[in-house]
């Protein structure tokens, strides 16, 4: 990682385990408004977070359901009055519904 003051253009994605060696492109044009107002609904409200390396499983077996459940980020953290469902998010491992509430986040196979 360089020394500070340097700044990442895709600072969040460094926290995740995993990470491959190589670093993004940070001399690529990075205004994306339009994306990152989807990613940050996606990422944050619902907590979509998948790891770098996913598993090969089977949709509904043990082994995809924990890698599904691990790639939620805070789970059981509340979304306060916030209440809604991104549905048909595809995954490597097939297509789930998230929903998140007070409650946190909950999932299904879509």
């Amino acid at each position: 990682m360089p020394a500070p003051p340097y700044a990442g253009a895709w600072p969040e994605f460094f926290d995740e385990k995993n990470f491959p060696f190589a670093w993004p492109d940070t001399e690529r044009y990075i205004q994306n408004a339009e994306g990152s107002i989807s990613d940050a609904v996606i990422r944050t409200v619902f907590g979509w977070r998948p790891d770098w390396v996913t598993p090969l499983a089977e949709k509904g077996t043990p082994a995809a359901d924990a890698a599904i459940s691990a790639s939620l980020w805070h789970p059981a953290a509340s979304r306060g009055a916030f209440a809604g469902t991104l549905s048909n998010l595809r995954t490597p491992l097939g297509y789930i519904n998230i929903t998140a509430g007070r409650g946190g986040l909950a999932w299904v196979w879509a």
